[in-house]
């Protein structure tokens, strides 16, 4: 008998992500900045799995991923092994998924030793919606009254 997931911590405001992220839904469908309709399902990545299963690119990211040490990542890295709050966003890319959003999170896994839970879509995404999605994902954290 499988138990729900007991979700601790503050509850994020009334936002598509939010509402999505505090559901018991394990996907979720976003209309792109073209039109198209992409279709994300939860996954969860175990640690092990992680550096093997998943990548960024630069392109869509937009992080510098030299800039994740352990010093620039020490807050996430303490509540990530509790708690992750939002899970990162994804794209299959190949054999691996492309985080989009949530490169920050994926490195404080990798550290913490935590798994990462992440929004995967297997819908083919031009450069131009992922990038947008990305970004209209993050404006979507930042403006979320909390």
């Amino acid at each position: 008998m499988s138990k729900p997931i007991q979700r601790i911590g503050r509850k994020f405001g009334d936002s598509a992500i939010a509402n999505m992220i505090d559901s018991s839904s394990q996907s979720r469908t976003f209309t792109l900045k073209s039109g198209a309709k992409a279709t994300f399902v939860r996954q969860l990545i175990l640690h092990d799995d992680i550096e093997t299963r998943t990548s960024v690119d630069p392109k869509i990211n937009g992080r510098d991923q030299s800039t994740l040490t352990p010093e620039s990542l020490q807050e996430i890295t303490r509540t990530i092994t509790l708690q992750q709050f939002f899970p990162a966003i994804g794209r299959v890319n190949g054999d691996r998924i492309e985080i989009m959003d949530g490169s920050r999170r994926r490195a404080a896994c990798i550290l913490s030793g935590a798994s990462l839970e992440v929004l995967v879509t297997a819908d083919e995404l031009s450069l131009s919606d992922a990038r947008q999605l990305a970004a209209d994902i993050q404006t979507a954290k930042e403006h979320n009254p909390a």
